[in-house]
Parts: C-alpha cells; sequence; structure tokens
C-alpha cells in the first residue's frame, strides 16, 4: 500500500466520526489534506529519482566507453575481448623506479625522471645528496 491510498484510507475512516463541521474534524480534515500534498511530493520525488537514476546509469555507461577508448581497457576489463590492447598503452612510456621506494612508475619519455617526486613516496628522484639521503628536494 502507498502512502496515498493510506491517506486515502484515513481521509475514508475519518468521514464518519463526527459532523465535518466541528473544530476537532476540520482539524482532522486539514491534517489529511496536508498528509495527502506530502504523499503527492513523495510519489513525484521517487519518480524523479527513477529518471535522475536511469541519467546516472546511461551516463556511467558513456563514460566507461569514453575510458575505454581514451585509456584502453584494463586487464580485468569484463567486456575486454581477446584482441585487447591494454599493454600496448604503456610501450609508449619510460619505466622508472623510485630509487627510495621502489615503486616502478610510468612517465612519457619526453619527461626527465630527475625532475619527477615519486606519487609513492613523495621524494624527489632529484636528489644531489650522498647515499645517506633520504630523499630531500635540492
Amino acid at each position: 500500500m502507498t502512502i496515498g491510498e493510506k491517506v486515502a484510507y484515513l481521509k475514508g475512516l475519518t468521514e464518519g466520526l463526527a459532523p465535518a463541521d466541528s473544530s476537532e474534524m476540520k482539524l482532522i480534515n486539514k491534517i489529511i489534506e496536508i498528509l495527502d500534498d506530502v504523499a503527492e511530493e513523495l510519489e513525484e520525488l521517487k519518480a524523479d529519482t527513477e529518471d535522475l537514476r536511469e541519467e546516472m546509469d546511461e551516463i556511467d555507461e558513456d563514460l566507461a566507453d569514453v575510458e575505454d577508448e581514451v585509456f584502453g581497457c584494463d586487464e580485468d576489463c569484463e567486456n575486454c575481448d581477446e584482441d585487447c590492447d591494454y599493454d600496448d598503452d604503456y610501450d609508449d612510456l619510460a619505466e622508472v623506479t623510485c630509487p627510495y621506494c621502489n615503486e616502478t612508475i610510468y612517465l612519457d619519455e619526453t619527461i626527465d625522471p630527475s625532475d619527477v617526486k615519486c606519487p609513492n613516496c613523495g621524494k624527489s628522484f632529484n636528489c644531489v645528496c650522498d647515499e645517506d639521503c633520504d630523499g630531500c628536494d635540492k
């Protein structure tokens, strides 16, 4: 039973209670009228929410298509066929290992690794200190 149906049932119950011109019935009828308005608003909100959910699903699907086109599909891709060229995306990138945390990162070949900070530990690759340095920003 929806909220609107419950309000209609409540309205039917009150019709036989007391004369419509009594102050108690005026108050009850006004409360039922407000409940009826609230029930209508809730139904509209529910419909709007469902519409938004459908639109979000469509946007999500479109974004997934764009991501596949731009970045290629990832290794765990459910929609990927056997001809996935995911690994080809890294062919034009230089593999660099952080000297401090040993994290492997991939950089465009035009980027000088000495100008980069490790995204994992945050330490600069451009350290000119001795071997005891912990990755200063000199």
